[in-house]
């Protein structure tokens, strides 16, 4: 996401400012959880940052400001913008902004943005099929409706309960519709309950 560019002038020209633009322009896409690190979004999923993401980020943020800057022919924003670019002023930018309200969660907060319950292996020919929702558990109208797909696209044994299920040697062409299908399932809030502290 792109700030509009009067956005990238109204923070103040400090590391703490970078860290808010930085926030502002990619906290939609990022999360900071202290033990953890940087999780980035990708798409539709999110992943652990082990790529320096985060650092092409910010750099993508000093560059838009350095942009400003020339487009307004601001030479105080212009200088702090080539600040801005040393390793000392990323890091801190990247640093400050992990401690901001907009990317800093911890991490039961984070389990529910990186939770991946539905799992396919494929084989050649089948594949095989878990859903785990451990630590949380369906609700009774959630184990009902796992019934439910279960009974209407497979048609040999499996095993399952309210922490989920596991179906071996499903055909692939079906494992991709099951597991869809598992996914809408952990996704409605009512048929999946948190646990109990």
């Amino acid at each position: 996401m792109s700030l509009h560019p009067e956005a990238l002038e109204r923070f103040s020209l400090t590391d703490l400012g970078n860290a808010r633009r930085f926030a502002a322009e990619h906290g939609r896409d990022l999360r900071f959880t202290r033990g953890l690190g940087w999780f980035v979004r990708d798409g539709r999923h999110w992943r652990c940052d082990r790529d320096g993401e985060v650092v092409r980020l910010a750099k993508r943020t000093v560059r838009a400001l350095s942009a400003r800057a020339a487009e307004l022919g601001d030479a105080q924003l212009a200088k702090w913008a080539l600040t801005s670019e040393s390793l000392a002023h990323l890091e801190a930018m990247v640093s400050l902004a992990a401690k901001l309200p907009a990317v800093a969660v911890d991490s039961v907060a984070l389990s529910r943005i990186v939770w991946h319950p539905v799992r396919v292996e494929l084989g050649r020919t089948y594949a095989r099929v878990d859903l785990d929702v451990w630590p949380r558990r369906l609700t009774e109208a959630g184990f009902e409706c796992l019934r439910a797909i279960l009974s209407a696209s497979v048609r040999r044994k499996c095993s399952y309960g309210t922490s989920g299920c596991h179906i071996d040697r499903v055909p692939k062409g079906e494992a991709v519709i099951l597991a869809e299908r598992l996914h809408e399932l952990v996704l409605d809030p009512e048929l999946i309950e948190e646990p109990t502290t």
